[in-house]
This record gives structure tokens, C-alpha cells and sequence, in this order.
């Protein structure tokens, strides 16, 4: 199902294909169709070669599981998806009805790239944060953050910067900022980057 964006969701998704800079925020309010922009920037930067590996971060388990559904529904069955979470702690764990395969391990990642390749499709591992910190060894092409204001918490914010990624772009209706531009606020824009895009 092939969803037409609205014109300032074009307008978002051409600002974040310009954007010069590695790091980038788009500010979006609830049921402005973050997650529509989020699959279709996805998509642009989805290569023909299967030669690229995507990450898609989200807070919690039952989103993340919601998200590969809804990319799908949006973006199509382009890309290899491999959800990347360890269950620990998630209340509405048992009650999620996976249709991707869901792991911790680093060799099923490497297997699924492996796999992807032959395909030629790129992998999207969808994460939550709370695992991310199991992949900062990777380069990504794209990491798309989701709920991006739990980023600042003390135990995500130091794993963010050690991902590498050629765009890391966070998506949140909710900055967190604090008074200094160096703190854990989304406002530190040596970790978060500029604001590319604001659905006002």
C-alpha cells in the first residue's frame, strides 16, 4: 500500500535529502505522519545493490514492532528486516506476534547481510535502544531515530554518539532540551545535529 506523502512531508523529505550535515532533527507533532516520513526517507536512501545496512531505533519493543509493520505497509518489501532486541525487561513482550525474525546475536547479523547481499536488498535492523549498544561497530547508511527525546537519558546518550552512521536523523514530537548546548538535551547539536525540519 503505497501512501501519498502530503506537501510539507515532501517538503520535510527534500530537506533531509539536502542536508549537508551527518546529524539532522525533524520535529513533528503527534499525527503529523512521522512514521510515513521516516519509511519514505528510508526508502529514498535504499540502494539497487543490496550492498547497504540501515538501522531503524525505537524505545520500546511493542514500537519497534509496530514500525516494521507500518514500513511495510508504506515502503514496500525492498529491504531484508531483522529486529534486534533482547526481550529483558518489556512487560508487553509475550503478547507481540513477531513476523520478523527477532535476535540479539551479532552472527545473525552478519548471516543477514550476508543474505541480503545475495538478494540484493539492503538489511533494516530495527532496534530498540536499549540493544543498540550491540551495534555501534557497524556502519550504517541511515539510522533513523524514532521517540528520539529518550536518546538523552544517561545510558543512550553515549551509545548514540558511538554509532556510525553516513545520516543519523532523529524524529521526536517531544524535544527534551536542557539550559546548556553542550548537556544531554536534543538541543546539543554536536550530538543531535541542527533542526532540518519543524511540522509546525
Amino acid at each position: 500500500m503505497q501512501m501519498q506523502e502530503r506537501d510539507y512531508q515532501k517538503d520535510c523529505l527534500d530537506s533531509l535529502q539536502k542536508a549537508k550535515q551527518t546529524l539532522g532533527r525533524v520535529i513533528c507533532p503527534t499525527g503529523g505522519g512521522k512514521t510515513l516520513i521516516e519509511s519514505l526517507l528510508l526508502n529514498r536512501n535504499l540502494s539497487s545493490s543490496g550492498s547497504k545496512t540501515h538501522l531503524v531505533l525505537a524505545p520500546r519493543i511493542a514500537l519497534i514492532n509496530q514500525l516494521i509493520k507500518d514500513y511495510r505497509d508504506i515502503a514496500g518489501q525492498g529491504y531484508v528486516a531483522l529486529a534486534f532486541h533482547s526481550g529483558i525487561d518489556e512487560r508487553d513482550y509475550q503478547q507481540i506476534k513477531w513476523q520478523e525474525f527477532s535476535t540479539t546475536s551479532r552472527d545473525k547479523v552478519e548471516e543477514e547481510q550476508e543474505r541480503a547481499a545475495i538478494l540484493g536488498k539492503d538489511l533494516v535492523i530495527f532496534s530498540t535502544y536499549h540493544s543498540m549498544k550491540k551495534l555501534v561497530d557497524i556502519d550504517f547508511n541511515i539510522i533513523i531515530a524514532d521517540e528520539s527525546q529518550y536518546l538523552v537519558a544517561t545510558e543512550y546518550f553515549e551509545t548514540w554518539q558511538q554509532l556510525k552512521g553516513r545520516q543519523k536523523r532523529c524524529f521526536t514530537a517531544t524535544e527534551r532540551h536542557t539550559t546548556s548546548e553542550n548537556g544531554r538535551g536534543l538541543n546539543n547539536e554536536a550530538v543531535f545535529g541542527e533542526c532540518v525540519f519543524q511540522v509546525t
